[in-house]
């Protein structure tokens, strides 16, 4: 544990850097001092996530039962596999083909997930840095460590906010179905872009409350019928329910908070106007997981988002 608080408080050290303004330059390049240190914090959680033994991660050993499996497969056998989504099927025979390592299968789910994240990071965040230490804070260095096939969902559909944002609602579309391919629950993110695209004004803050509204009477009304007739697996039978009330007061008090400091600072651009949107999804997804709490899975793909709005 103190290795990872260690690796955590380096990140922070970084971020502190990040925001230095200078500039390096040779004989043929020139870098930002934002450039270097975030290539370095990159790096730094590259290597949290993949240097490590395979005990570390608890879904881990079953990643590796069937990756070991799947590689042995043909590539019209892969197509009869059942209770799978088919892109991460995919995405295990291809690395096993070439690789027999399970380390392979972590190394390359890590390089992919930070890969994306990073890039659009570098697009939007005001602090790369710290946005990659809030990655981890939020949950995600567990997904890193254990929780592949949804960290490739979350990071596909992350990576494809720029779609809505250039109103490309069939990239968008092609995103949220490979996200899907990985995890099927990342089909939810197709909302994102019917919220996103609409012009926030007081007529959309308005809809936002009755929907909210909606949303808690179906929590309380309709959720636990149905469950009952959601049967896939043993953990999703049951029906745990009135918890994940404080999850939802800290996620609705960090909402109110960005939108205070957007106004206050008068940094209510375009693109920060779309990630309180796509926020406030998450939040108002919350009040359903108190009705049922593995909902609350649907929540990271679009409270990940906080990773780029609170920075800014």
């Amino acid at each position: 544990m103190l290795f990872y608080i260690g690796l955590m408080f380096l990140l922070l050290v970084l971020a502190f850097l990040e925001n230095k303004k200078v500039v390096y330059r040779t004989r043929h390049y020139c870098f930002t001092n934002k450039q270097i240190i975030s290539g370095c914090a990159l790096l730094l959680v590259l290597f949290m996530a993949v240097l490590r033994s395979k005990n570390v991660g608890g879904d881990l050993i079953n990643y590796e039962r069937t990756f070991q499996y799947w590689r042995t497969l043909s590539f019209s056998e892969l197509f009869r596999i059942k209770n799978s989504d088919l892109g991460f099927v995919l995405f295990n025979w291809g690395i096993g083909k070439i690789f027999p390592s399970v380390y392979a299968l972590m190394i390359g789910q890590a390089c992919i997930v930070l890969g994306l994240v990073f890039i659009v990071l570098k697009k939007y965040s005001f602090n790369v840095s710290f946005s990659l230490f809030l990655f981890l804070c939020i949950g995600r260095l567990g997904g890193l460590l254990s929780g592949i096939r949804q960290e490739l969902a979350i990071a596909v559909l992350f990576c494809s906010i720029s779609y809505i944002e250039q109103k490309k609602w069939k990239e968008f579309l092609i995103s949220c179905i490979l996200a899907a391919s990985f995890h099927s629950t990342a089909i939810v993110g197709a909302i994102m872009y019917w919220f996103g695209y609409k012009k926030y004004d007081r007529g959309l803050f308005f809809k936002y409350i009755l929907f909210g509204i909606g949303v808690i009477l179906l929590t309380v009304i309709g959720i636990p019928f149905i469950v009952s007739l959601y049967n896939v697996n043993d953990y999703s039978q049951l029906i745990v329910n009135g918890t994940g009330i404080n999850l939802l007061l800290f996620r609705s008090a960090i909402l109110f908070l960005c939108i205070i400091l957007l106004k206050v600072n008068g940094e209510s651009s375009k693109e920060n106007l779309l990630f309180v949107k796509i926020y406030s999804i998450g939040c108002i997804i919350q009040i359903l997981a108190i009705g049922f709490s593995l909902l609350t899975r649907l929540t990271t793909y679009f409270c990940v988002i906080i990773v780029i709005l609170l920075p800014n």
